[in-house]
């Protein structure tokens, strides 16, 4: 299986894009900012056009596999833009690829996410590093007009060592009625 190389639990080759470390195990519930075909560029240097989602209230992107796609379709109507607005939950798992077994993200079907989003409450943007909150939280602070300054208190009130869900608790606690 593929590993994930880490420092501390941190990745050392963050991806723009979720993957399933990034999900550290747990379920995460994310609104759909935008779905567009990008052009990415694959292993090897080539090109290839691929359907992404954008989500709010964090950089990380998805690439959306044929896989996620139908399951969102099933749950949320075949056309993709439609979905934005929406919540999914997405997931980390493992999957076979080229005869490896290889870890993944895939979404919930539509009851087990129903059932996810009434059991738990709603969690943040992905964040797993001190920068990633200053980054997330500066952004906010920018759309709202809200002061560098208070972005900066909860910022020194975050731990040097804080771990992934007190980052994105400190995110919430601090966005939330804003």
């Amino acid at each position: 299986m593929s590993v994930s190389v880490t420092l501390e639990g941190e990745l050392l080759y963050p991806s723009n894009y979720i993957g399933a470390a990034d999900l550290k195990g747990r379920d995460v519930r994310l609104t759909i900012e935008n779905v567009q075909i990008d052009e990415l560029m694959l292993v090897g240097g080539k090109k290839q056009k691929k359907p992404v989602l954008y989500f709010e209230k964090t950089p990380k992107m998805m690439v959306l596999n044929k896989t996620n796609a139908t399951t969102i379709a099933d749950g949320l109507g075949a056309e993709a833009k439609s979905w934005i607005g929406k919540s999914i939950v997405v997931y980390p798992t493992t999957t076979k690829c080229k005869g490896k077994t290889v870890p993944c993200v895939r979404v919930r079907e539509v009851q087990q996410q129903r059932q996810v989003e009434t059991a738990k409450p709603a969690t943040g943007p992905i964040i797993n590093t001190r920068d990633e909150l200053s980054a997330n939280l500066e952004g906010f602070c920018a759309e709202k007009g809200i002061p560098e300054s208070d972005m900066n208190k909860v910022l020194a009130a975050v731990p040097a060592d804080a771990k992934p869900e007190q980052l994105v608790s400190a995110y919430v606690a601090f966005t939330e009625g804003r």
